[in-house]
């Protein structure tokens, strides 16, 4: 063969294989990123997985630059026919979670964009062949073929405005840790119903990127993160803010999301968790198959948790009298309106009020403490808080 077309034909190959590196690669970091395996050591160990063993299997034969353009094609391919022997199930998510990740270099549009083409590029790829074990055998639905469309929620006053006593009554399907109930999603005045599961057991309301995607919300690389118990053990999951999570007429405003495509399933885009129902009482009806719920005056430190920063620096004077000077930074986008922050000295906890906390501003606050108290050491919390 003469070497000008060896060049060529190694040119297109090699170009085929380098893309196809380029997935490899995002799927090893997608699955390091579910697995909260640290940054550095994640991408070192990626990339060593991509190259090495196609520079090895370039030396095999020559000449040297078509056959590593070849090993470029061949080792990605075996591999991701192989993954899901060891990780069944989570190639798709595995590629979107890296994509994103890789995207959020060019910032919150990146990575949407990484996210959506990495969703994209899971679909071709097509059933997992040789995924570990058997999949599980499609049960027929008896009650309800398929899932009903959803009808848009009724847009009334948030919780805090609703009268005393008023309830609603939410139709769910399934039961136990899989009881699902309809939900209206609302950011940037975009909406979706969608099915979502209700699980007490979940400190944060869950989505995956699809159903944030759908709402215009993107995963901005420096997002705060959270650990969360899934199924496959414990997962570093990004958080984001959207404005509404409606159920039936009632919303609670400014919920903070952990992103987790291994939460969804082709039933629901996530779970419903504490941060959302704790706003209500909850009563089942499982003769009528409805949640009845009464909205009440719950605070939202677990919404506000990882957005805001406070810190305090206490002071003993040589009268005996202490004063503390609290400093609470917001992170968010969002306006806080009020701020509980909590100080423990010894056996005593004292409290101080923080008001009108503007989005990525700070608010200051001087706290004097009964002369004498032992603040040695002291501790500061936060106690509860409204947006």
């Amino acid at each position: 063969m003469p070497k000008q077309l060896q060049g060529v034909i190694a040119g297109v190959l090699g170009l085929a294989g380098m893309t196809l590196c380029t997935v490899l690669f995002c799927v090893l970091m997608g699955l390091g990123v579910l697995r909260q395996a640290p940054a550095s050591a994640l991408a070192l160990s990626a990339l060593t997985l991509v190259t090495l063993p196609v520079l090895g299997m370039g030396m095999l034969a020559k000449p040297r630059p078509l056959s590593t353009a070849v090993a470029s094609l061949l080792w990605p391919i075996l591999f991701l026919l192989a993954l899901p022997m060891y990780f069944p199930g989570q190639r798709g998510p595995a590629l979107s979670t890296g994509m994103a990740a890789l995207g959020s270099l060019g910032g919150e549009k990146g990575s949407m964009r990484g996210a959506r083409l990495g969703t994209t590029l899971s679909q071709l790829f097509g059933p997992e062949w040789l995924a570990g074990h058997s999949p599980a055998p499609q049960a027929t639905p008896k009650a309800t073929p398929a899932a009903p469309t959803i009808e848009p929620p009724p847009r009334t006053a948030p919780i805090e405005t609703l009268g005393q006593g008023e309830s609603i009554h939410l139709p769910y399907e399934g039961q136990g840790r899989s009881l699902r109930i309809p939900v209206g999603l609302e950011h940037n005045a975009q909406d979706s119903e969608r099915w979502m599961l209700f699980d007490t057991g979940a400190t944060f309301t869950t989505l995956t990127r699809e159903a944030l995607e759908t709402l215009g919300v993107g995963i901005p690389g420096n997002a705060p993160t959270a650990r969360l118990h899934t199924a496959n053990g414990i997962a570093q999951a990004p958080l984001v803010l959207i404005d509404k999570v409606w159920l039936g007429g009632f919303a609670v405003e400014n919920v903070t999301i952990a992103v987790c495509d291994l939460c969804g399933n082709g039933d629901s885009v996530g779970l419903l968790g504490l941060n959302v129902s704790s706003q209500f009482t909850v009563t089942f009806d499982p003769g009528q198959a409805v949640l009845e719920l009464t909205p009440q005056d719950g605070q939202r430190t677990l919404d506000m948790s990882y957005w805001v920063d406070i810190s305090g620096l206490a002071t003993v004077f040589p009268e005996g009298r202490v004063e503390v000077n609290i400093t609470a930074d917001n992170e968010s986008q969002v306006p806080i309106s009020e701020l509980e922050v909590g100080i423990q000295c010894a056996d005593e906890h004292f409290s101080a009020f923080l008001e009108d906390l503007p989005a990525l501003g700070q608010a200051k606050s001087r706290v004097t403490l009964p002369s004498g108290s032992d603040c040695d050491p002291y501790q500061i919390t936060l106690d509860g808080g409204q947006w």
